[in-house]
């Protein structure tokens, strides 16, 4: 009678299998998006905590490794959106405008300060 590997044991194959190759699309995917790139290995977890999460998905899908590929792919795209709306978000807030003077400007800012 042939017993079935625990979920434990099969999501620590996959990882041993295919980590490294989750890490570089996710790598890879992020230079296309952003010059940033620190974030990559949490993501790359990130893929792994979904698939422990949809582990009765895993088992049953025909192919695992693609699986991972493709939810790494969506778990990027995740990322660099919210990334992306929250930086336009902070760029909108911000008042920029030039300063030809750097006293007016330093005052401009202790007043600011003060008013805090």
């Amino acid at each position: 009678m042939l017993r079935r590997e625990s979920d434990a044991a099969y999501l620590e194959r996959l990882y041993r299998e295919n980590y490294t190759l989750v890490y570089k699309l996710v790598t890879r995917t992020l230079r296309q998006y952003t010059p940033v790139t620190n974030d990559a290995a949490d993501i790359a977890q990130d893929v792994f905590v979904l698939a422990a999460k949809r582990i009765d998905v895993l088992r049953s899908h025909p192919n695992p490794a693609g699986w991972l590929i493709k939810t790494a792919q969506y778990v990027c795209m995740n990322y660099v959106s919210a990334h992306s709306r929250h930086g336009e978000q902070l760029f909108d807030s911000l008042d920029l405008h030039a300063v030809k003077d750097d006293a007016i400007a330093e005052v401009d800012t202790l007043v600011s300060l003060e008013q805090v």
